[in-house]
């Protein structure tokens, strides 16, 4: 075995460039790494096969056998790898292998070149691909020492060739790193040398004696017969690493299992694919240790909403006016707890807690999952509006593209796989450069429009519930004024009980209810409605959610990070709800004076900036001294600059004692 080490030229990546490819601070890495894998196995199939085995498998190996591969080696030093590990093998069979080598070439198959060698290529040709060897491949570097070894065996030109490469990167600002090299970006290459190009990393170990020693290492065998596939190991597993971050969370009882938490993860990305036989095209049957992974009840009900067999779903082609055609499918439907095994003597959890998403957003929120023809969830998208549901209810729906259907001449499939981002998630209409006679569609904005129609009319809220200490009469009448424009949803972004936890004792409170979030234009937009007091004083602030925790823009900024969104303008309106029922509203622009407002002379607006002078949140007092009700519903329009993560806003109400704005 040789080894090249990859020194530094203009222009060059580093090993600290393609660590950070994945700007995906929201999913976790096991989620990350489940999806990459298996989506390069599912785009591998071999045309004569209706599926293909994947398999994880975690283990001890024999580091000191590891380790005495690199002794020769002057620059590596193997001295600091330690004494113990595990690993992590992903192995696949009825596919075509990592086809090619480890050149370029505009004339053959080049798997094994984009997958090992070409490690920052970003895209793939086949449109119903998931993943296709993007970037997203870079996560296989994170869960281990920076060591990922790739064995494969394919049939070329009717002949079955063994072939396997070793790629070690690291982080080459690191102190404590192996490669001592002071030239060297933190990548380095295993194989045997092609004496015909010096420029070229080495080439694949293609001897089988040789390969089947590497293997031993790890209790892998070769591949015999006609079996073709390709197995991905990755040494000294750093299992705690990636299980920390669900120690916070006591819903999640698979936390502390690295196999258990990945077989979940298998779930949430793939039930569509699933061993589902009635998937349109080819299914996987994915095992743990050799043990094919089942679906539980909850993903086992959302499998059969996604083949149209659920008689309790709704079912809806969502479609385009202009132009008039199909988009896809959505099945919907209201989930009571104990349809998804959520009571004893089950005890499943949420559905929140079943996705991960249960830091991320209040569960009155529908949960629709998003899916292409590759069979993998995109997302399971928040960008829809509130619905009615009672304690102990759940709004979930599985859209499906259609895959055939084209948008403007171009396959609807091929425009949305081309807006994802590099870890496939994320739909959004954008101005790519492959379909400049799309930069002004926007089929994405169709699709979502669609399916808040459905929710809207299907699901909807009636009446904006009101939480303050006024009679049933005035009651009545807020609900009838304080009601959001046309156009918006009703429902109240408020918590709901969690299953097995008592009612709260009824309380006088006045609560700030945000009505909606949603799309206009483009821009993100905020509504809500508050009731004040003589003296009240409400701050709203925006946030970020990004994974599990949630930072005011204050916060987010201190940290040192760009904002992800950018506000432009705010639109305020008010009702005053007393004696005399006195209205009144007015525009304010971000470009106006920050300064205070005067709103129908019961309210001071105050615009809240950091020392920068960015916008972070909006104050506003109830002046009046009549201890009137007030209605405010103000819209805010953002920006979003990196969709990764979602924005919020969030609400406080307190009394004005100092006087502040008086």
């Amino acid at each position: 075995m040789k080894c090249k080490i990859e020194k530094h030229v203009n222009m060059s990546f580093t090993g600290s460039n393609v660590l950070a490819q994945i700007q995906d601070n929201s999913t976790p890495n096991i989620d990350l790494l489940v999806r990459e894998s298996i989506q390069n196995s599912a785009d591998a199939i071999l045309d004569n096969k209706e599926f293909a085995r994947i398999n994880y498998k975690v283990g001890e190996f024999d580091t000191e056998l590891f380790k005495n591969m690199f002794r020769k080696f002057e620059y590596i030093d193997e001295n600091k790898l330690d004494n113990y590990g595990k690993y992590l093998s992903i192995s696949d069979e009825n596919t075509t292998g990592l086809l090619g080598d480890h050149k370029k070439s505009k004339n053959k198959p080049q798997n094994l070149y984009n997958l090992v060698y070409d490690i920052m290529n970003q895209t793939g040709k086949k449109s119903d691909a998931g993943g296709s060897w993007g970037i997203g491949k870079s996560v296989y570097y994170r869960f281990g020492r920076g060591f990922c070894i790739y064995y494969s065996r394919t049939l070329e030109n009717n002949e079955f060739i063994d072939k396997l490469a070793i790629v070690f990167i690291e982080d080459e600002n690191n102190e404590n790193n192996i490669i001592i090299n002071n030239n060297n970006r933190g990548i380095a290459f295993f194989g045997d040398i092609d004496y015909n190009s010096e420029n070229e990393p080495p080439m694949p170990i293609y001897d089988r004696n040789e390969i089947r020693e590497i293997l031993s290492i790890f209790k892998q065998d070769l591949y015999e017969n006609e079996v073709t596939g390709t197995v991905v190991i990755i040494p000294y597993l750093n299992e705690k690493k990636f299980l920390k971050k669900l120690n916070d969370e006591e819903n999640y009882w698979w936390k502390n299992d690295f196999s258990k938490t990945i077989e979940i993860a298998i779930q949430r990305w793939y039930f569509p694919r699933l061993q589902n036989k009635k998937f349109k095209g080819k299914y996987i049957i994915v095992g743990i240790d050799d043990e094919p992974v089942k679906l539980n009840h909850f993903f086992g009900q959302l499998q059969k909403m996604y083949n149209g067999d659920d008689e309790k779903s709704y079912h809806r082609k969502i479609r385009s006016k202009n132009p008039k055609i199909d988009l896809g499918d959505l099945y919907i439907r209201k989930f009571e707890s104990s349809e998804l095994f959520m009571n004893k003597p089950y005890s499943y959890p949420d559905p929140l807690t079943m996705l991960d998403l249960f830091n991320e957003r209040d569960d009155s929120l529908p949960i629709i999952g998003l899916t292409r023809s590759s069979g993998m969830i995109t997302s399971y998208d928040s960008k829809f509006r509130n619905a009615s549901l009672n304690d102990n209810e759940y709004l979930i729906g599985i859209f499906k593209l259609d895959k055939e259907e084209k948008y403007q001449n171009e396959r609807l499939e091929e425009y949305i796989r081309a807006t994802e981002k590099a870890n496939h998630k994320d739909w959004q209409d954008a101005n790519v450069e492959k379909f400049p006679q799309l930069s002004d569609k926007t089929p994405v904005r169709k699709i979502f429009g669609q399916i808040n129609s459905v929710i809207m009319s299907k699901y909807k809220i009636s009446e904006v519930e009101i939480n303050d200490s006024s009679d049933s009469k005035l009651r009545k009448i807020l609900g009838k004024l304080l009601m959001p424009p046309s156009g918006f949803g009703d429902g109240a972004d408020v918590g709901r009980k969690k299953p097995g936890e008592n009612k709260p004792k009824a309380t006088k409170k006045k609560k700030s209810v945000i009505l909606q979030l949603g799309f206009e234009n483009g821009r993100l937009l905020f509504q809500t409605s508050t009731y004040l007091e003589e003296s009240d004083k409400i701050d709203f602030v925006f946030k970020i959610k990004s994974g599990a925790k949630t930072y005011s823009f204050v916060e987010w900024i201190n940290m040192g990070f760009e904002l992800p969104c950018k506000l432009y303008d705010m639109s305020l309106s008010g009702l005053v709800i007393g004696k005399e029922k006195i209205k009144g509203s007015k525009k304010i622009l971000f470009e106006t004076k920050m300064g205070d407002k005067l709103l129908a002379k019961s309210l001071k607006i105050q615009f809240l900036k950091t020392l920068s002078g960015i916008p972070y949140g909006i104050s506003m007092t109830n002046v009046n001294i009549e201890d009137e009700v007030i209605k405010i519903i103000f819209t805010v329009s953002v920006e979003p600059l990196d969709s990764t993560y979602s924005i919020s806003i969030d609400s406080s109400i307190k009394k004005d004692l100092e006087g502040e704005y008086k």
